[in-house]
Order: structure tokens, then sequence, then C-alpha cells
């Protein structure tokens, strides 16, 4: 098969992260799509057709809910250690100056809306065998390059054992002095006879230059591709479900209704005048009315010979919208906490408890997340030669405020009162929810509380 022909798996998933990408990028991006998610009408009728899609509204649930996720799951910052020499990782993960914080935000980013990502390290080729000195003396340094699923056209897997993988590039062509051309070229990462290779390829399937065998700081081959896929369940290649999706196709399915609503009030919601000119002839009429008809409080016409006017007022059609309120709920149960019903009051306790299944599923994908970026790092520090085992990468697991509910802590001091609870329990919950600081052990607070009682 040619380098630019995509596996069958990634050409059955392709629509479904179209349609998440779609979501994600808001109103905008879903009316440029036109017919694709607002079915034309059955009598072609393209004026009729823009002013429909026009009134329709998309309600940005999509966007919003993972702009809520990504926000929890870095509301904390990660524990990162890096040996000497790598610290530089920090600020420039990419050699394009995006952070490791930053790198970690677009991953789950990405993870949560389509399901798939993959992180590429990556190092600059040079000549010879080089030295720990050498790579210093040429300020070479690895990098950690992030690339979208539907640039991942194409893997293997052999015996466990990631063999291929085929990414689609955009390269810039200059053509004058004040433009460019942008032409795809395929980057090719293969294991041949046990050794990592990389090839480049041009959008005509034709190899540029030679392949490349990246060494690391030691001048060894390396027998693994560095590559990590990164996923919603786990960080093997296979693909996994996009968290977004289900979510996404209530989003638009509550697009259609609203643009079938907003139509129908259009069409009906305004009172249309009738007139019965009865046994007038057409001059006639003209000639009591020579304005025409004219509508409002200080206005009128003028009839004979049994002739008469009234207003004609449809009934409201509420199908529509009623099937707006249903999918706006579907959305709160999907997952989409910043739709609210009705306004209603919620505890800290029960906002904890509803966001508890979507947690869930960020949790898992902050673990693969961070279990990706850390391997990457351990690969970059062989390119670089530092020690690979002082690297340390944990995300937190804290994507909500945990402040103390003050009606708790009094019940709870109360049961201690009386002998129902240990103060231990009590200072367990304080320190979990922040009010006591997490380092201070239980044999530190009471030694504190028995010198104060002393004073």
């Amino acid at each position: 098969m040619p380098v630019n022909e995509a596996s069958a798996e990634y050409s059955y998933n392709l629509p479904i992260w179209s349609k998440v990408r779609d979501c994600v990028a808001g109103e905008k991006r879903i009316k440029e799509k036109g017919t694709s998610y607002l079915p034309p009408f059955a009598q072609p009728d393209q004026a009729r057709y823009d002013a429909y899609k026009l009134r329709a509204m998309f309600y940005g649930v999509t966007q919003r809910t993972l702009s809520s996720l990504v926000g929890a799951g870095m509301r904390k910052g990660p524990e990162v250690e890096l040996p000497s020499g790598m610290e530089y990782l920090l600020e420039d993960a990419d050699n394009s100056g995006n952070s490791l914080n930053q790198l970690m935000r677009s991953c789950l980013h990405n993870v949560m809306a389509v399901g798939r990502h993959g992180i590429l390290t990556d190092y600059p080729s040079a000549e010879g065998n080089l030295t720990a000195e050498d790579v210093q003396r040429l300020g070479l340094r690895p990098s950690i390059k992030e690339y979208k699923t539907e640039t991942i056209i194409n893997w293997r897997e052999e015996s466990g054992k990631l063999v291929l993988v085929v990414l689609k590039e955009k390269h810039k062509e200059q053509v004058d002095p004040f433009s460019y051309d942008e032409r795809d070229r395929y980057r090719v990462l293969q294991l041949i006879e046990g050794v990592y290779t990389q090839s480049i390829y041009d959008d005509g399937g034709n190899m540029i230059g030679e392949a490349i065998t990246p060494r690391d700081a030691s001048g060894s081959t390396w027998d693994v591709i560095p590559f990590v896929f990164i996923g919603s369940m786990n960080n093997a290649p296979d693909v996994d479900n996009a968290p977004l999706y289900d979510l996404s196709v209530v989003n638009i399915s509550h697009y259609m209704n609203s643009a079938d609503y907003e139509e129908s009030l259009f069409m009906f919601s305004q009172a249309m005048l009738h007139i019965d000119i009865g046994s007038m002839n057409g001059s006639t009429w003209n000639e009591l009315n020579p304005n025409g008809i004219q509508v409002g409080a200080r206005r009128g016409i003028t009839t004979q010979g049994g002739g008469s006017a009234t207003l004609i007022q449809s009934q409201a059609n509420s199908a529509a919208y009623e099937a707006m309120v249903h999918k706006e709920r579907q959305m709160v149960q999907i997952g989409a906490r910043l739709v609210e019903e009705g306004g209603q009051n919620q505890t800290a306790e029960g906002v904890r408890t509803n966001a508890a299944a979507e947690h869930s599923v960020l949790s898992s994908v902050a673990t693969n997340v961070g279990d990706a970026i850390e391997t990457s790092i351990e690969w970059a520090c062989m390119f670089q030669g530092a020690n690979p085992d002082e690297v340390m990468l944990t995300m937190s697991m804290d994507f909500f405020d945990k402040s103390p509910e003050p009606q708790l802590i009094m019940a709870m001091m109360g049961l201690e009162d009386r002998g129902h609870m240990a103060p231990s329990d009590v200072v367990t919950y304080l320190r979990k929810t922040g009010l006591i600081a997490a380092d201070r052990t239980d044999e530190q607070i009471a030694d504190e509380l028995s010198t104060d009682a002393g004073l």
C-alpha cells in the first residue's frame, strides 16, 4: 500500500473524530459544514436554507464541557522531577517554546475530546557517533512533539511491539518572499531488522533524502520506536472511544431541533391579517382604501357589503422546543455540567457526587497522559545522556475544590464530643480538604495542642 494510504481503523474512526472536533470548534465550524449537520429541504431552496441555517442556534456545550474538564485536570500542576541537565523541558518541551505543562494540557485536551493522541521523542540528526560532551558542545537536545490522532494515519504492531507509525505532516514551501505553499509530507517511523529508522516521503509517495538511524547518547541504535499513543482507556495503539462523542451527537441533534423551532417561530408566530371584501369589487375596495392595507393602532381599513377583517394566529407548536429541552437534559446526564436544570442550587458535596462519573473518565485520561509523557521524558534522557531512572511525573487527581462544609465540620465535632468519632477522623477529613496542611501528622497536631493547653 502507498505511504499516504490510511489504515482501515483510521478511516472508520475519522468521521467520529471530525464530528467531535467540529462541535468543539463551535457554531462557526458547524454552520460552515452546511448540510453535513443541518439537512436540506426536500424541495431545494438555497435562499430559504441559508435563512434557516442562520436562525438556528448551536449551543456550545461540547466546547465548554471540554474546557471545564481540562481546567479541572490541570487545576493543580503535576509533580515533576528531572535529572540534571534536563530542566529545560519544563520551559521548552518541544523546541518550539511550549512548556511541559502546556504540552500536558494539550494532550489532555485532545484525548478528552477524541480519545487518542500521540507524542514522538525526537532528536536532531548529526553526523557520527556523538559523546555526551559532543551533545553539550553542539547544543543538541531532544524534543517531545505531539501529533493529533488525525495525523497518525497508519501503524502496526508485531508480537506486541510497535514496528510502524506513519505521520502526516504539513510542510511549507516558499513560493515568493511573501507566501508559501503548504504540502503534505509523511514521516515514517519503522523498526527494520530491529533497528529504529526514520524516513520522509512527499505527497507523491517519493522518499526525500535518505532514511536516518537515530542513536542515543552512547551512539547505540534504538530497538524501539520512541513514539507513544495516549488513549482514553489505555496507551495501546488500538483506537479508544472518544469521551465526548456521545455529547457531540446530542449537541448536533439539539442544533437541528433549534433550526426547526426557529423556522416555526419565523413562519407562524406572527399573526396574519385576513380580509373578506364581501360583495365589493376590486375597484371599490381600492377607492375606499387608497393606501392599501396598513396594520396598526392608528390605522384602519374600510369594508362594505358584508366585508370583514380578522387576525389569524396559529397555535404554538412546542414539539421542537420540547425536544430541545429533552436534549439539554440528556447533555447534563452525559456530562455537560455547565448546562443547569432550572437554576437549582446544589451543595458542594452534591456537585462532587454528580461529577463523579465524568471525573472517572478524566482520571483515566490524566493518568494515561502522565504515563506517556513520563515515558517520553525518559527517552529524551536516553538521547541526551541523562539518567532516565531519575524521572518522576505524577499527575494531580485533585480535580475539584475540596473546601470543607461548615455544617459537616460541626456535625463531626458533635460526634467527637459524644465519643462517637475519634479526633483523628476529624483531622483526616480536614487534611483531605486542605484546611490542615497535608504534611502535618496526627502526632504533630496533638503535640501542638498539648503545648497550647499547657500555656
